[in-house]
Protein backbone atom coordinates (compact mmCIF):
# COMPACT_ATOMS: atom_id res chain seq x y z
CA UNK A 1 0.00 0.00 0.00
CA UNK A 2 3.16 2.22 0.94
CA UNK A 3 4.89 1.45 -1.89
CA UNK A 4 1.62 2.24 -4.09
CA UNK A 5 0.90 5.70 -2.36
CA UNK A 6 5.02 6.60 -3.23
CA UNK A 7 4.38 5.86 -6.69
CA UNK A 8 1.43 8.49 -7.14
CA UNK A 9 2.74 10.99 -4.50
CA UNK A 10 6.29 10.65 -7.12
CA UNK A 11 3.55 11.02 -10.46
CA UNK A 12 1.29 13.49 -9.03
CA UNK A 13 3.86 15.90 -7.36
CA UNK A 14 7.51 14.73 -7.19
CA UNK A 15 7.73 14.88 -11.30
CA UNK A 16 5.37 18.01 -12.01
CA UNK A 17 7.94 19.51 -9.59
CA UNK A 18 10.99 18.40 -11.33
CA UNK A 19 9.27 19.57 -14.65
CA UNK A 20 8.22 22.67 -13.23
CA UNK A 21 11.60 23.41 -11.57
CA UNK A 22 13.77 22.65 -14.72
CA UNK A 23 11.79 26.31 -16.17
CA UNK A 24 13.00 28.39 -13.59
CA UNK A 25 16.95 28.37 -14.64
CA UNK A 26 15.57 30.14 -18.02
CA UNK A 27 13.39 32.24 -16.02
CA UNK A 28 16.10 33.63 -13.69
CA UNK A 29 18.42 34.06 -16.86
CA UNK A 30 15.79 36.20 -18.28
CA UNK A 31 14.98 38.69 -15.87
CA UNK A 32 18.56 38.85 -14.67
CA UNK A 33 19.59 40.22 -18.42
CA UNK A 34 16.45 43.10 -17.91
CA UNK A 35 14.78 40.66 -20.69
CA UNK A 36 11.71 39.60 -18.77
CA UNK A 37 9.48 36.43 -19.98
CA UNK A 38 6.79 35.55 -17.90
CA UNK A 39 7.35 32.09 -16.51
CA UNK A 40 3.99 31.00 -18.01
CA UNK A 41 5.08 31.53 -21.35
CA UNK A 42 8.01 29.67 -20.52
CA UNK A 43 5.94 26.63 -19.41
CA UNK A 44 3.68 27.12 -22.92
CA UNK A 45 6.64 27.10 -25.02
CA UNK A 46 7.81 23.90 -23.63
CA UNK A 47 4.62 22.32 -23.72
CA UNK A 48 4.61 23.67 -27.70
CA UNK A 49 8.26 21.87 -27.96
CA UNK A 50 9.49 24.75 -28.70
CA UNK A 51 13.31 25.84 -28.74
CA UNK A 52 13.53 27.50 -25.59
CA UNK A 53 17.29 28.15 -24.78
CA UNK A 54 17.65 29.07 -28.49
CA UNK A 55 14.83 31.71 -28.63
CA UNK A 56 15.54 33.11 -24.83
CA UNK A 57 19.05 33.37 -25.71
CA UNK A 58 18.47 35.81 -28.84
CA UNK A 59 15.86 37.46 -27.11
CA UNK A 60 18.27 38.57 -24.82
CA UNK A 61 20.55 39.36 -27.38
CA UNK A 62 18.03 41.33 -28.79
CA UNK A 63 17.30 43.47 -25.76
CA UNK A 64 20.52 44.25 -24.55
CA UNK A 65 21.00 46.14 -27.69
CA UNK A 66 18.07 47.76 -27.60
CA UNK A 67 16.40 45.71 -30.42
CA UNK A 68 12.50 45.78 -29.60
CA UNK A 69 11.21 42.37 -30.39
CA UNK A 70 8.98 39.91 -29.24
CA UNK A 71 9.55 36.63 -27.55
CA UNK A 72 6.14 35.51 -29.22
CA UNK A 73 7.40 36.18 -32.58
CA UNK A 74 10.36 34.30 -32.08
CA UNK A 75 8.72 31.37 -31.35
CA UNK A 76 6.65 32.00 -34.20
CA UNK A 77 9.10 32.35 -36.80
CA UNK A 78 11.42 29.28 -34.96
CA UNK A 79 7.62 27.49 -35.40
CA UNK A 80 7.53 28.68 -39.10
CA UNK A 81 11.00 26.30 -39.68
CA UNK A 82 13.35 30.02 -39.61
CA UNK A 83 16.38 30.50 -38.12
CA UNK A 84 15.84 32.72 -35.18
CA UNK A 85 19.78 32.99 -35.00
CA UNK A 86 19.86 34.18 -38.37
CA UNK A 87 17.64 36.81 -38.11
CA UNK A 88 18.74 38.37 -34.63
CA UNK A 89 22.10 38.69 -35.75
CA UNK A 90 21.24 40.13 -38.55
CA UNK A 91 19.21 42.89 -36.78
CA UNK A 92 21.77 43.67 -34.19
CA UNK A 93 24.04 43.87 -37.12
CA UNK A 94 22.17 46.50 -39.28
CA UNK A 95 21.58 48.41 -35.63
CA UNK A 96 25.49 48.94 -34.84
CA UNK A 97 25.43 50.43 -38.68
CA UNK A 98 22.47 52.19 -38.03
CA UNK A 99 20.60 50.51 -40.93
CA UNK A 100 16.60 50.37 -40.23
CA UNK A 101 15.56 46.73 -40.71
CA UNK A 102 12.10 45.81 -39.76
CA UNK A 103 11.72 42.42 -38.18
CA UNK A 104 8.85 41.14 -40.29
CA UNK A 105 10.65 42.04 -43.47
CA UNK A 106 13.73 40.48 -42.43
CA UNK A 107 11.89 37.28 -40.72
CA UNK A 108 10.19 36.99 -43.92
CA UNK A 109 13.14 37.07 -45.96
CA UNK A 110 14.66 34.86 -43.56
CA UNK A 111 11.75 32.33 -44.78
CA UNK A 112 12.19 32.74 -48.36
CA UNK A 113 11.99 29.79 -50.09
CA UNK A 114 14.80 30.97 -52.71
CA UNK A 115 17.74 32.62 -51.12
CA UNK A 116 19.76 32.88 -54.48
CA UNK A 117 20.98 35.92 -52.69
CA UNK A 118 22.00 34.65 -49.43
CA UNK A 119 19.37 35.88 -47.68
CA UNK A 120 19.27 38.43 -44.69
CA UNK A 121 22.43 38.28 -43.32
CA UNK A 122 24.08 38.92 -46.58
CA UNK A 123 21.09 41.85 -47.12
CA UNK A 124 22.71 43.62 -44.39
CA UNK A 125 26.05 43.03 -45.12
CA UNK A 126 25.23 44.33 -48.98
CA UNK A 127 24.02 47.39 -47.08
CA UNK A 128 26.76 48.63 -45.12
CA UNK A 129 28.86 47.97 -48.11
CA UNK A 130 28.34 48.47 -51.53
CA UNK A 131 28.30 45.06 -54.09
CA UNK A 132 30.47 44.95 -57.22
CA UNK A 133 28.98 43.20 -60.33
CA UNK A 134 31.37 42.14 -62.45
CA UNK A 135 31.05 41.96 -66.40
CA UNK A 136 31.31 38.77 -67.72
CA UNK A 137 30.69 37.64 -64.26
CA UNK A 138 33.62 36.24 -62.05
CA UNK A 139 34.50 32.95 -63.13
CA UNK A 140 33.65 33.52 -66.66
CA UNK A 141 35.91 31.76 -69.58
CA UNK A 142 36.87 35.37 -70.66
CA UNK A 143 37.90 38.28 -68.70
CA UNK A 144 36.06 41.09 -70.79
CA UNK A 145 33.37 41.45 -73.33
CA UNK A 146 33.82 41.23 -77.22
CA UNK A 147 31.73 43.64 -78.59
CA UNK A 148 31.80 45.18 -82.77
CA UNK A 149 30.88 48.88 -83.15
CA UNK A 150 28.83 49.64 -86.34
CA UNK A 151 32.24 49.86 -87.88
CA UNK A 152 32.76 46.40 -87.78
CA UNK A 153 35.70 47.08 -85.39
CA UNK A 154 35.73 44.55 -82.25
CA UNK A 155 35.97 46.11 -78.96
CA UNK A 156 36.50 44.47 -75.57
CA UNK A 157 35.15 45.63 -72.07
CA UNK A 158 35.39 45.36 -68.59
CA UNK A 159 32.39 46.23 -66.43
CA UNK A 160 32.54 46.84 -63.06
CA UNK A 161 28.93 47.69 -61.39
CA UNK A 162 28.33 49.01 -58.11
CA UNK A 163 25.37 47.71 -56.67
CA UNK A 164 23.06 48.17 -53.00
CA UNK A 165 19.96 45.91 -52.56
CA UNK A 166 16.78 47.17 -53.98
CA UNK A 167 14.52 46.17 -50.54
CA UNK A 168 11.46 45.48 -52.73
CA UNK A 169 12.51 43.29 -54.90
CA UNK A 170 15.25 41.85 -52.80
CA UNK A 171 13.19 38.89 -51.44
CA UNK A 172 12.49 36.92 -54.85
CA UNK A 173 13.84 39.78 -57.37
CA UNK A 174 16.35 38.36 -60.02
CA UNK A 175 20.12 37.74 -58.55
CA UNK A 176 23.66 39.47 -59.68
CA UNK A 177 24.37 36.88 -62.70
CA UNK A 178 20.89 37.96 -64.13
CA UNK A 179 21.61 41.68 -63.75
CA UNK A 180 25.74 41.37 -65.14
CA UNK A 181 23.70 39.35 -68.33
CA UNK A 182 20.86 42.41 -68.52
CA UNK A 183 24.01 44.79 -68.38
CA UNK A 184 26.14 43.38 -71.09
CA UNK A 185 23.13 42.51 -73.61
CA UNK A 186 22.24 46.24 -73.15
CA UNK A 187 25.83 47.24 -73.50
CA UNK A 188 26.21 45.26 -76.50
CA UNK A 189 23.39 47.25 -78.17
CA UNK A 190 24.39 50.34 -77.50
CA UNK A 191 27.94 49.69 -79.17
CA UNK A 192 26.50 48.03 -82.12
CA UNK A 193 24.38 51.12 -82.81
CA UNK A 194 27.60 53.53 -82.91
CA UNK A 195 28.36 53.92 -86.68
CA UNK A 196 32.05 54.88 -85.25
CA UNK A 197 33.76 52.51 -82.74
CA UNK A 198 35.96 55.74 -81.52
CA UNK A 199 32.56 57.28 -80.26
CA UNK A 200 32.57 54.10 -77.54
CA UNK A 201 36.44 54.14 -77.47
CA UNK A 202 36.87 57.76 -76.59
CA UNK A 203 34.10 58.45 -74.13
CA UNK A 204 32.93 55.14 -72.20
CA UNK A 205 31.11 57.59 -69.25
CA UNK A 206 28.36 57.95 -71.47
CA UNK A 207 28.36 54.79 -72.55
CA UNK A 208 27.66 53.92 -68.96
CA UNK A 209 25.08 56.77 -68.52
CA UNK A 210 23.22 55.27 -71.74
CA UNK A 211 23.53 51.81 -70.06
CA UNK A 212 22.12 52.75 -66.72
CA UNK A 213 19.22 54.79 -68.10
CA UNK A 214 18.30 52.16 -70.23
CA UNK A 215 17.59 50.76 -66.37
CA UNK A 216 18.81 47.11 -66.39
CA UNK A 217 18.75 46.74 -62.68
CA UNK A 218 14.53 47.21 -62.92
CA UNK A 219 12.80 44.22 -61.58
CA UNK A 220 15.82 42.90 -59.91
CA UNK A 221 17.12 42.54 -56.22
CA UNK A 222 19.71 45.28 -56.56
CA UNK A 223 19.91 48.98 -57.46
CA UNK A 224 23.07 50.27 -59.56
CA UNK A 225 24.60 53.05 -58.47
CA UNK A 226 27.43 53.78 -60.94
CA UNK A 227 29.37 51.80 -63.79
CA UNK A 228 32.67 51.70 -64.66
CA UNK A 229 33.61 51.29 -68.25
CA UNK A 230 37.06 50.25 -69.51
CA UNK A 231 37.00 49.96 -73.41
CA UNK A 232 39.80 49.22 -75.60
CA UNK A 233 40.56 47.45 -79.15
CA UNK A 234 41.06 43.70 -79.49
CA UNK A 235 44.69 43.64 -79.41
CA UNK A 236 45.22 46.57 -77.94
CA UNK A 237 46.52 44.97 -74.45
CA UNK A 238 47.69 41.99 -73.58
CA UNK A 239 45.02 39.87 -72.77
Amino acid sequence: MKKRMYIVITIVVVLPAIFLGSLVPTWVRCMTNNAPVPYLHILGMRLRGAPIRNITTQYIAATKVGIALSITDLETHAAAGGNVETVVEAMIEANRAGIPLDYVFASALELAPTRSEGGVSELVHALSEPVIVRCPPEGSSYDYLEVAAGDGVLLHLDISATVVPNLQNYAGGATKETLAARISSVTTECIGSLSNHLQALNNPAQIGRTVQQSKPDAGTAWKILALDIKIWTAGARNE
